[in-house]
């Protein structure tokens, strides 16, 4: 997230928008960031019940 912050600073400022672009920026990055981990959880639950059915499998 913080990599994110400074990247949108820096590219804010070689692009010579207002201070006022945060306001639009800030929202939408942080959504972002919520709808990717969101989904990665979903993905890794059903993942991880997978793959440890199949590890158990073969221990026995």
């Amino acid at each position: 997230m913080c990599e994110q912050g400074m990247m949108m600073i820096f590219a804010v400022y070689l692009l010579g928008l207002p201070w006022q672009a945060f306001i639009g920026i800030l929202p939408l990055m942080v959504y972002e960031r919520v709808v990717g981990t969101m989904g990665a959880t979903l993905l890794v639950i059903p993942l991880t019940s997978i793959t440890s059915n199949i590890f158990t499998k073969n221990k026995k």
